[in-house]
């Protein structure tokens, strides 16, 4: 399997899933129309977004709270793609996928079956299992 940077987040209109590269963009102007043709500046604020070349090449805003990056090459049995913040399931133990670097090192060299059962978005309820 080739390496893949892929990122998981919740768009925030729909509450759904979508899958792709992260962009986040910072210190975007908000200006308010004076009506005399002036703009004024009001401030900035941050967009952070999925972007799909593979689904009509679509922008998708998400919560940053949600985003988390795939573990290439390290599939569950139970499904073909593991992201951060998902929780799993290696011989009745339970963890929480919450830093790729943490992951790697303390994890790599199992080879037991990987169970997805969840991630802490929507199965927060799920980290109270872990140590």
């Amino acid at each position: 399997m080739k390496n893949q940077i892929l990122f998981r987040a919740k768009s925030v209109g729909k509450n759904e899933w979508v899958t792709g590269f992260y962009v986040e963009e910072h210190n975007i102007p908000i200006t308010k129309d004076e009506g005399n043709g002036e703009n004024v500046n009001c401030g900035t604020y941050s967009s952070y977004s999925i972007f799909n070349p593979r689904n009509e090449k679509t922008w998708t805003e998400v919560k940053k709270e949600t985003v988390g990056q795939l573990f290439s090459g390290m599939p569950a049995s139970n499904s073909s793609q593991l992201f951060q913040k998902d929780i799993i399931e290696v011989n009745g133990n339970k963890y929480h996928m919450d830093s790729l670097f943490d992951w790697y090192v303390s994890y790599s060299g199992i080879q037991e079956d990987i169970v997805l059962i969840g991630n802490s978005i929507e199965n927060p309820e799920l980290l109270a299992d872990i140590d």
